[in-house]
């Protein structure tokens, strides 16, 4: 008998339900070398979304929220914040220490793209609170050559917590 019990919670510890099972994304070595590592790595990103208040929707503003999430995928943030033009001192930088990124948004990943992000995002976030939409946005560091896909980004009216 004891050594039934024995196996039995042997055989119990050994089994592990299928919704204990945790998968997950492991990040490779996300430091940033060079643009196309922004595409390589927006997928391992957990936080792919912006808040905007839709009574008061700023492009400018939504952009740098989009470069801070860009920023926060690598290491090396430092490094991509310069490299995005998202930096504290860009009054005291040089044209060339001032590279910028530009975006191209899209309603769906395909291809239908929207002129004023500010308008659209007033029309589409309006309707209901807690609410959220997806867009795909490129982008590009010379404004003619974007990445080749479309990435995802989330939207919603819901507030960010202070």
């Amino acid at each position: 008998m004891k050594k039934l019990l024995t196996i039995l919670t042997g055989f119990t510890v050994t089994i592990t339900p299928a919704t204990q099972i945790v998968s997950c994304q492991i990040t490779p070595n996300n430091t940033y070398k060079n643009p196309s590592d922004i595409e390589e790595f927006w997928n391992f990103k957990s936080y792919n979304t912006i808040s905007v208040d839709p009574a008061n929707v700023d492009g400018a503003l939504f952009e740098t929220n989009l470069k801070e999430l860009i920023a926060n995928n690598f290491r090396n943030q430092e490094v991509i914040n310069k490299v995005l033009g998202n930096e504290q001192n860009t009054k005291t930088q040089t044209k060339d220490e001032q590279q910028k990124i530009s975006f191209k948004y899209f309603k769906n990943s395909q291809g239908v793209e929207i002129t004023d992000i500010s308008e659209y995002l007033k029309t589409i976030l309006s309707d209901k609170v807690a609410e959220q939409k997806t867009i795909y946005f490129k982008y590009s560091f010379d404004g003619t050559t974007y990445n080749n896909s479309y990435l995802k980004l989330n939207v919603t009216n819901i507030p960010k917590v202070k």
